[in-house]
């Protein structure tokens, strides 16, 4: 895929682009108006609704406060009409007339001169008996004062302190009333809006009411400012607050922001889908106009394309007398000149690409052979020279423990365990310095005709096999023999032979088999030992190398070299876990006589 963008998306997307944000700007530029002035038309209606709501409760207040105070006289001459002041029977009297459910909460009998005689109260839990030294006192209003609205089994109430006058006394009576609903919350649907709702609360707020029931609501309240924002149950809500003269409380009018900045919401929706017409219609057009331009560079670029990735036949077609079609006809010309100068490069360089192959090949053949044959040089005088220097004390060692053994007939067991041993390991380094003889000098093969089978069970009778191994030679009798010397071949046997065995440490199979096949016979050698790894396997064949504790790591070294003395090879197979086969392939019989 290409990296590049067709011009035919581009340059309708950049047209599109630019009209996007031209209509977005527009449009955000306008919601932004519409909704501030949406926002202040709001607050012009509330504040006036507001206004207006405040005046008329503030006028039904005092007119509440007269009649108040009508009943307050009543109870007053009612009173002395009946007994005279102070008495207890008096007080027994005011006390069931706040009783008998005028909503009457506390009254002080108070002489012209300011002189506190009687107070009575409430005979149930919640207010405090009164006292004339409550007169004035905060816990109760003062006359002609309202107190705070308050919560009273989920009804708002509030108590308000009005005069009682009679010949010679005045009293105070505190009443206790609650909101009605009355035309308010009708009169602010009708001034302001349906969704418009009506609270009244304390200066300080803490209980607000719809003039029915208490409405929990956490409003804050600040004089200073006439609007108000808060949260309704996730619905954020505008309001604007006035005060109620003559009382603590304040009226507050609300409505949903939501709701007020609906018609800007509506007018953008609006818009957005005015603008994707537009922008749909707008894009169409241009992308008709570039697809007039570029499709025959389109054309152009594909064909480019496909030579570049291989295909030289590959030609366009314009159909145009224009600037574009000149150009379609020079890249033709170009493609058809490219085609054939490939062409005859690919020729020379494919000849002269075989040709350095080639010779790499037979320059690494000879470097591999040359430093084969050093080292092998070079490991071969070492070990000639180290092999004639130890074969001296080694052959005297055997002799010193022949005749230590010959002396010491009546020797106890332990001298000759320990002679055996001794006699062991001089036999082992023997085997070393033969090994290392034999790689230093390979004589030149006698060669005979030698039956495979009889060949293998004359290797296994030279060596020997732990009884815990068991020996399989699955040999047919009429395998071909091989030509081979006999003595080189039997060094190579035994060798895989002995290998085979150390790498068996517990119970194992050995076995060997013969294939015949284009005048050559191969003998396996098969173990199920511990294998060799994959990463070792190259190199088993490479002097000094060994993964065992003893040797010295040159036996399957001379194996080979005594393998391709006698124009055979020696290879190996091997997985760890599973085990381990040798092949030796030697010319047979049959392909000397061919000759």
């Amino acid at each position: 895929m290409s990296r590049h963008s067709s011009l035919s998306r581009r340059i309708p997307i950049f047209l599109a682009t630019l009209l996007a944000v031209v209509l977005g700007t527009a449009a955000a530029v306008e919601y932004v108006q519409l909704e501030r002035l949406l926002l202040r038309e709001n607050e012009d209606r509330l504040s006036s609704a507001t206004g207006l709501v405040s005046q008329i409760l503030s006028d039904q207040l005092v007119d509440g406060v007269d009649a108040l105070q009508t009943r307050a006289d009543s109870m007053l001459r009612r009173v002395l009409d009946q007994t005279s002041l102070p008495s207890a029977e008096a007080d027994s009297m005011l006390q069931e007339a706040l009783e008998d459910g005028n909503g009457g909460r506390a009254f002080w009998l108070v002489r012209d001169d300011g002189t506190c005689v009687a107070a009575v109260g409430p005979r149930t839990a919640g207010d405090p008996e009164p006292t004339c030294a409550d007169v004035g006192d905060e816990g109760w209003p003062t006359e002609g004062s309202f107190g705070p609205i308050v919560d009273i089994g989920n009804e708002a109430r509030y108590r308000v302190v009005v005069p009682a006058r009679a010949p010679g006394w005045t009293g105070r009576a505190v009443f206790e009333e609650a909101f009605t609903s009355g035309e308010g919350g009708a009169l602010v649907s009708t001034l302001v809006a349906p969704d418009a709702q009506l609270l009244v609360g304390n200066h300080a707020g803490g209980v607000w009411t719809d003039l029915g029931t208490v409405v929990e609501r956490d409003i804050p309240v600040d004089q200073r400012e006439p609007t108000a924002r808060f949260d309704a149950d996730g619905d954020e809500r505008i309001a604007v607050v006035s005060t109620i003269g003559g009382t603590p409380w304040v009226a507050l009018i609300h409505r949903s922001v939501g709701v007020v900045v609906g018609p800007s919401r509506t007018f953008l929706a609006w818009i957005a889908v005015t603008g994707m017409l537009i922008l749909l219609i707008s894009s169409g057009i241009a992308w008709l106009l570039s697809l007039r331009v570029t499709s025959p560079l389109s054309s152009l670029t594909r064909g480019a394309e496909a030579i570049a990735a291989g295909e030289y036949g590959r030609r366009v077609t314009v159909g145009r007398d224009d600037e574009i079609g000149r150009l379609g006809d020079a890249f033709n010309a170009m493609a058809e000149e490219v085609d054939h100068n490939r062409q005859a490069l690919e020729a020379r360089v494919e000849a002269r690409t075989r040709s350095l192959q080639e010779a790499m090949a037979r320059l690494e053949e000879a470097q591999e052979a040359l430093v084969r044959k050093e080292r092998l040089a070079t490991i071969g005088q070492l070990a000639g020279s180290v092999g004639h220097e130890l074969r001296n004390p080694l052959g005297v060692m055997t002799n010193a423990l022949f005749y230590l053994n010959a002396v010491n007939e009546n020797a106890s067991p332990k001298v000759r365990e320990y002679m055996g041993i001794l006699g062991d390991q001089v036999r082992t380094a023997e085997k070393i310095v033969s090994d290392l003889l034999d790689f230093a000098r390979v004589k030149s093969p006698e060669r005979d005709a030698i039956p495979v089978r009889s060949l293998v069970e004359d290797v296994l009778g030279s060596v020997e096999v732990p009884g815990r191994i068991s020996v399989e030679v699955d040999i047919a009798e009429d395998t071909p023999p091989i030509v081979a010397d006999r003595v080189h071949v039997s060094q190579i046997l035994q060798n895989l032979t002995t290998n085979a065995v150390q790498a068996m440490e517990e119970e194992g199979r050995l076995s060997f088999s013969a294939e015949s096949s284009n005048g050559f016979v191969t003998l396996l050698v098969t173990d199920d030992g511990a294998g060799i790894p994959a990463d070792a396997l190259p190199h088993v064949f490479e002097p000094l190398v060994t993964s065992k504790a003893r040797g010295i790591g040159l036996g399957l070294a001379v194996s080979r070299s005594l393998a391709e003395a006698n124009d055979g090879t020696l290879s190996a197979r091997s997985e760890l876990g599973v085990g381990s086969t040798f092949a030796l392939t030697l010319p047979s019989a049959e392909r000397t006589e061919a000759r």
